[in-house]
Order: structure tokens, then sequence, then C-alpha cells
């Protein structure tokens, strides 16, 4: 966590914090760890400076994450995926929800 706070001026955190969130407002059914190890993967080499593309790039990349089941490596057990514990169907509902979430994010976003 201190590290993406440092790429990204402490908004790592906010970010974190903001799609929990949503996450809750919205009763999506994504487990918090699973969308604090998005973000940090996400913005693992990427700067958070305007917030409007910030969120459109972290709803893309983490579902090509997901769908590509790509390694969110843990932070105990480096050497595994959280990915590998949940089932097929679990992870597809996590796609949905990025989406229609990311949907319906869209016409909020100042993104030109």
């Amino acid at each position: 966590m201190k590290k993406l706070n440092n790429r990204t001026d402490g908004k790592g955190t906010k970010m974190i914090r903001l799609i929990k969130a949503w996450n809750n407002h919205w009763q999506g059914k994504i487990v918090s760890y699973i969308l604090e190890r998005l973000v940090m993967q996400v913005f693992k080499d990427r700067k958070i400076v305007n917030w409007d593309r910030a969120l459109r790039t972290f709803f893309i990349e983490s579902t090509r994450l997901i769908y590509e089941r790509v390694s969110l490596p843990d932070r105990v057990y480096s050497h595994k995926s959280i990915l590998d514990e949940y089932s097929q169907s679990y992870l597809l509902e996590i796609l949905e929800w990025l989406k229609n979430f990311f949907l319906w994010l869209i016409p909020f976003l100042n993104i030109g």
C-alpha cells in the first residue's frame, strides 16, 4: 500500500476507499480484498492524475485482469493468486458488476 501511495501521491488509498464505498452502496458482491488488490495491480505502474481517467482505467483494466485471470498476488502468500480461491461463476459475477457499474458511471465522467 505504501508503494501505491508513493506512486500516486496518496491517491491510491482514496481510490480503494471510493471503489469499496461504491461496492457497498450498490450492494456489490465483490470481496473487499479483491477490490483492494485490483486497485493496487491496475495502478502498479500508473499515476492517478485525473480522477475521471483513473476510474475509467480502473474499470477497464480490472475487467481485463479478471477476464484473463491475471495473477493478483496475495500479500501473504505471494506465490498464489487470490483469484484462484474463487469459482468461475463468482468471477463472472464480478465482471458483470464491474461492467454494469462502469456503464452507469460513464455519463458522469469527463473524459476528453
